[in-house]
């Protein structure tokens, strides 16, 4: 069983290292260039997709389930954490509550298969999640966000393998 775990392409605030949270923000061309690329990856992808609803996400998952007549099921549990530094002070998203949020579609859900198409505090809280290792190990072992945008997590009974692909 394969869950890619894919993240949106660079968007502008991406590229300015500018914290997003809930905040809608426009692809780079080097953003755009990923899309192209991620569309064909899964032109021929069969099983469901999962995404954020916000449009740097949702904008993938439509083009990918448009190429590839995949189901596709959109959620606020995927969406990045509302960060204190973008929001009013009594709107934003603790970590806890980002945490359990996260937990919450993993429980939810219970995917040993499937695309999901998040941002990358999601993707990081649900490799952290899945190998039950510390945050700290899973930034530096998995994620360089200019080059690692999908993740393939190979799941059986023993064990879950993370692999990371570049396109």
């Amino acid at each position: 069983m394969r869950l890619y775990l894919v993240r949106h392409p660079e968007t502008i605030h991406n590229k300015e290292y500018k914290l997003t949270g809930w905040e809608e923000t426009k692809y780079t061309e080097d953003g755009l260039n990923q899309f192209n690329k991620i569309v064909r990856y899964f032109r021929n992808y069969k099983e469901k997709i999962y995404s954020s609803d916000l449009k740097r996400c949702l904008d993938l998952a439509r083009a990918i389930q448009k190429e590839s007549g995949s189901k596709l099921e959109v959620t606020k549990l995927l969406r990045e954490r509302n960060f204190e530094e973008t929001q009013p002070l009594d709107h934003f998203e603790t970590i806890e509550e980002f945490e359990n949020r996260v937990l919450s579609f993993q429980e939810k859900y219970n995917l040993n298969e499937g695309l999901i198409i998040s941002h990358g505090g999601v993707i990081r809280e649900m490799i952290k999640n899945y190998l039950n290792k510390e945050l700290d190990y899973i930034q530096k072992e998995y994620m360089e966000w200019k080059r690692d945008i999908i993740f393939e997590i190979e799941t059986n009974k023993k064990r879950k393998i993370v692999s990371k692909i570049r396109v």
